[in-house]
């Protein structure tokens, strides 16, 4: 795991009980945030957000996620020394995220769990950022090096749909081009419950 530690370098210690909330940089039209997960533990996510230019941007991946019941008992992730949010959905499917690129290859993955995810990466209370970011929304999943989809844990046979789905895309490679803005297979993620 050398090649991680790059990522890891300058990651914050966990906060406190006391830690306040993160307070979001400005971020430029021509900027994206990114998130990097460092840990999980029992005590959470622990992850660092960067702002970087969009044309110069390191490597991510990209998920795309029901955004499921916002329950008033909300988990949160530690970021840069403070916390943010986020629901339970959206903690399941980072939890995924971060267990998967664990078990990746290491020769195969990124070097580091990094992630693009509109819920965290933008600033959902400035609706100027958010206007210019959900613009540019095609164009950050259409770089990505992967675009993940998270349904959700598995439930009521659920693994029998992401099965057919999965056996559905190698079934028809020769018309994956006929579509425009389709994402090729290799980069596209089930994450599985």
């Amino acid at each position: 795991m050398e090649h991680n530690l790059e990522c890891f370098e300058q990651t914050q210690p966990q906060p406190t009980q006391a830690a306040s909330e993160y307070e979001y940089k400005s971020l430029q039209a021509s900027q994206i945030r990114l998130l990097t997960i460092t840990s999980i533990s029992s005590d959470g996510i622990t992850c660092d957000l960067e702002e970087s230019e969009f044309d110069d941007c390191p490597i991510y991946d990209a998920l795309s996620y029901a955004w499921g019941e916002q329950d008033s008992n909300r988990p949160t992730l530690h970021c840069n020394g403070r916390f943010i949010s986020i629901s339970p959905h959206l903690n399941s499917a980072l939890e995924r995220f971060y267990r998967a690129w664990e078990n990746d290859d290491p020769s195969d993955r990124l070097p580091c769990p990094r992630i693009w995810v509109d819920a965290v990466c933008i600033n959902q209370n400035n609706h100027v950022e958010k206007g210019h970011q959900v613009a540019k929304m095609a164009q950050i999943y259409a770089r990505a090096g992967r675009v993940i989809a998270w349904l959700g844990e598995d439930e009521n046979g659920s693994e029998m749909a992401m099965q057919l789905l999965q056996e559905y895309a190698t079934a028809f490679p020769d018309t994956r081009d006929e579509y425009e803005g389709y994402v090729a297979e290799d980069r596209l993620r089930f994450l599985r419950g």
